[in-house]
C-alpha cells in the first residue's frame, strides 16, 4: 500500500509507491488507479478535466521514466 503525505501547496498529496535502494539497474513497472486514489484522498469526484499529473524522484536521485500510459476505465 503506498504511503501518502498531504501538502498545503495547491492541496496536493504525495504518494510514495517505492522507496529504498532496491532494485538497482532494473526497470520497475508500477500501476495505479489515479481516479480511485483521488476520490479516496479528497473525498469527492475530480474536476471533469485533469490539468496535470506529476512524477517525481527524491533529491539527489536520478530517475528515468519509460512509457507512461493513461487509460479510461
Amino acid at each position: 500500500f503506498p504511503t501518502r503525505r498531504s501538502s498545503d501547496l495547491f492541496g496536493a498529496t504525495e504518494m510514495v509507491l517505492r522507496s529504498g535502494d532496491q532494485p538497482i539497474g532494473e526497470w520497475v513497472e508500477e500501476r495505479v488507479n489515479a481516479y480511485e486514489d483521488f476520490k479516496e484522498i479528497h473525498q469527492h469526484e475530480p474536476a471533469p478535466l485533469a490539468w496535470g499529473i506529476s512524477l517525481l524522484g527524491g533529491p539527489g536521485i536520478e530517475v528515468d521514466f519509460g512509457s507512461i500510459a493513461i487509460h479510461a476505465n
